[in-house]
């Protein structure tokens, strides 16, 4: 799922997958997540937050590689068209 959203936010600037040991997160305020089949929490705290407690960070590109080479595939999403852009996948 990471890697997903990761590929969607490449159209309004750099993709990222941050990655971080659960334990990183002891402490911290979990909520239920919207997508509850995929496991999702809500974590309280501000993105910039959660950025700091990350161990490593890797591109959406190198993610969705990884990914592929697993047998699954996470193509590019593009669902904003920016003025002045055209679509290219």
């Amino acid at each position: 799922m990471a890697t997903l959203f990761a590929r969607h936010s490449e159209q309004f600037g750099e993709g990222v997958v941050q990655l971080f040991p659960r334990s990183a997160l002891d402490g911290v305020s979990l909520e239920r997540g919207v997508i509850r089949a995929k496991a999702e929490v809500a974590v309280g705290l501000p993105a910039a937050q959660i950025a700091e407690l990350s161990s490593a960070e890797i591109s959406s590109g190198v993610a969705a590689n990884i990914l592929d080479e697993m047998g699954i595939r996470v193509h590019r999403i593009i669902t904003f068209f920016p003025v002045g852009k055209s679509y290219s996948p």
